[in-house]
């Protein structure tokens, strides 16, 4: 064998081994609950992923290429030793972890595939193999996971679910139903669920009356979500008052204020219009005046008597001069041929 050979024979088994089908977990020894990190390298084409515990296939998982996985330990009622066997189009391999079982792979390093089975082993009994049907995996959340729901159809097993990490956390917006026309605009209010603090996805909080749904369409319709201008019913306007207003606002101002008008020309006309009071015994102070002056009293010294030393008022004074002014108005027993100031 010449020396091109032996160069091309140990290319080639390096070349093997490079390519060799890895399988790693971020730890060995795991407890419940606990999430099971799981990479796949060097593997070529589509993969599957079985995790096996007490020789029963307890999850299955796939992947192309270079992939990676989770898996809870808290999906299925085992402790112990477990097997994870890998298989690709360009190879296989296994990993054995241990989950409340302290470094239980210690003793045996080098990882065996189990004994295969059958559904009635031949004195050997038989036992129950799960058949996982599971739903589709949820948006990534705030928290950078997703879960989906599984159960067996068999009934062998306890129905879980299965969590999983997840690169970027999806919106999952949910909506109010379309508010009220308002100025030919409708509002909705939308609610991230996930909390992201993005809003790639999120649907259109406003459009026009006459307007179509546009943009995103949200991923749920709640009909106990409220719209923004949704009246609140500790400040809600009377039934109406509001549809009253903007139709007879302007009309009701100017009947208001004609009203006000005619309140206060009707109280000016009975100020001005009223009768004039006489003075009780309004004779009898007529003639005491027209006495006064006989004597040669002023008449604002008479005035002046008039207000402090006797009970009438001032209209009922005013009243008895203005009398005398006209000779006609005096007692005709009392001034009859007489002049008068």
């Amino acid at each position: 064998m010449n020396k091109a050979t032996i160069y091309l024979i140990t290319f080639l088994l390096s070349l093997s081994i490079a390519l060799a089908v890895n399988v790693n977990t971020d730890k060995t020894d795991y407890t419940t609950p606990d999430l099971v990190t799981i990479t796949i390298t060097e593997c070529t084409g589509n993969s599957i992923l079985k995790v096996i515990s007490n020789d029963e296939v307890v999850d299955i998982k796939s992947g192309s290429n270079a992939w990676s996985t989770i898996y809870n330990t808290q999906s299925d009622n085992y402790n112990g030793k477990y097997l994870l066997k890998v298989s690709c189009t360009n190879g296989a391999v296994n990993k054995e972890i241990c989950v409340d079982s302290l470094s239980c792979t210690a003793a045996d390093p080098t990882p065996t595939p189990p004994p295969a089975t059958s559904p009635s082993g031949g004195g050997g009994g038989s036992y129950c193999a799960p058949k996982w049907v599971c739903s589709t995996w949820s948006l990534c959340n705030a928290s950078l996971q997703q879960e989906r729901s599984c159960y067996d159809e068999k009934n062998c097993k306890k129905s879980k679910v299965e969590v999983q990490s997840c690169p970027q956390c999806q919106e999952s917006w949910t909506c109010s139903l379309w508010g009220g026309c308002t100025n030919n605009v409708e509002k909705r209010t939308c609610v991230d669920q996930h909390a992201c603090g993005t809003t790639f996805v999120k649907p259109l909080p406003q459009k026009s009356c006459n307007q179509g749904d546009s943009g995103p369409a949200p991923a749920f319709v709640s009909n106990t979500l409220l719209p923004p201008d949704y009246p609140n019913p500790e400040v809600q306007e009377p039934a109406g008052f509001k549809q009253f207003w903007d139709k007879y606002g302007n009309y009701t101002l100017i009947a208001l204020i004609i009203l006000v008008v005619i309140i206060i020309a009707i109280l000016l006309i009975a100020h001005f219009t009223k009768p004039k009071k006489l003075a009780y015994n309004h004779d009898e102070l007529v003639e005491w005046i027209g006495k006064e002056r006989q004597m040669g009293t002023s008449d604002s010294a008479i005035h002046k008597i008039l207000s402090e030393q006797t009970g009438w008022d001032e209209d009922e004074i005013h009243e008895a001069f203005e009398t005398l002014k006209n000779p006609s108005n005096a007692p005709v027993s009392t001034f009859q041929g007489q002049g008068f100031k």
